[in-house]
């Protein structure tokens, strides 16, 4: 008895007394807001965005403590705290419904998404060997003839010969050479 007393019912007793602390609050704000003078050159729809902006959220904070409060208050009087317990089988459905759909609802948004916007896939083809080779040719063969021609004109064009004769000197003459050029 002590133990739930003190797990239980103390805690119940702060809330309460909290509960009607905010009450008392919310209503003094109310009071003050609303009996406030207002300024004569307020229009109607500043009157109307006041109370649409300030003093019905206010009542309605001020109703949904009050229902709060008689929820909790029944509660106490029945003699046990208000709580859910889910089953195993509620909590596997809940997780199933808060994931397992919704991993799907998204799939198949996405999927339509694609289907909307690229359309539907064409089906596979193979290409038989006729046009496989046509294709090997415009891709490749082509271009390396292409690259081939643009070598040989340039060949022509700045006089390249591939094979360059090759002489060997004496060291008589390279030293000719050397000296005529500047060197010892």
């Amino acid at each position: 008895k002590h133990s739930l007393q003190r797990l239980y019912e103390q805690p119940c007793a702060k809330r309460k007394a909290k509960l009607s602390q905010d009450k008392t609050e919310i209503e003094d704000n109310i009071k003050r807001n609303v009996c406030r003078r207002q300024p004569k050159e307020q229009s109607e729809k500043d009157k109307n965005a006041c109370k649409r902006l300030y003093e019905q959220p206010m009542k309605a904070q001020k109703n949904l403590m009050e229902h709060l409060e008689k929820k909790h208050i029944n509660a106490l009087e029945q003699g046990h705290p208000p709580k859910v317990r889910l089953t195993n089988d509620q909590s596997e459905e809940a997780i199933h419904r808060l994931y397992s759909q919704s991993v799907d609802h998204k799939k198949s948004v996405r999927d339509a998404t694609e289907k909307k916007i690229y359309g539907e896939a064409p089906a596979a083809r193979k290409l038989d060997k006729e046009t496989l080779k046509e294709n090997i040719d415009k891709l490749y063969s082509k271009a390396v003839d292409s690259k081939n021609e643009k070598r040989d004109a340039l060949k022509q064009k700045y006089g390249w010969r591939g094979n360059c004769s090759s002489k060997t000197i004496s060291k008589e003459k390279v030293t000719e050479l050397v000296t005529r050029l500047g060197g010892k």
